[in-house]
This record gives structure tokens, sequence and C-alpha cells, in this order.
């Protein structure tokens, strides 16, 4: 989705580079619960919330309702 939003004009660079690296810190806490073997319950909310609000920032700054300074 970040990669559309850039292609078509409705993220800008600076948006899109802040998105991205807001995924990468989600896919860097999934990689460290998984250390185990297992990701626990809490482990799963955790990563779900931090998803959940990575797509609210998405639609947000998609829709010109997220300003970064």
């Amino acid at each position: 989705r970040i990669s559309q939003g850039k292609h078509t004009g409705e993220l800008t660079h600076r948006e899109a580079r802040y998105l991205r690296k807001e995924q990468k810190h989600i896919r860097m806490s999934e990689r460290r619960a998984k250390v185990d073997g297992n990701v626990s319950a809490r482990e799963r909310r955790r990563l779900d919330r931090m998803q959940n609000r990575a797509n609210h920032h998405i639609r947000r700054a998609k829709n010109n309702e997220l300003t970064l300074n």
C-alpha cells in the first residue's frame, strides 16, 4: 500500500519513508518475538496493535489527514 501510494502521488517521499520505517520496526519486533520459535498471545496482541496503528497511519497519510513534520 505504501509503494502504491507513492506511485500514485497520494504519499510524499517523506510520508512513504516514515511509513516504511514503521513497517520495518514491526517486522523487527515480530522477528524478536519468534526467536524462541513461538509467538505468545501477548506478543501477537502487541504486534497486531502495532500493525493496526500502522494501517491507520497509512490510511491517514494517503488521504492527507496526517502531516509529518
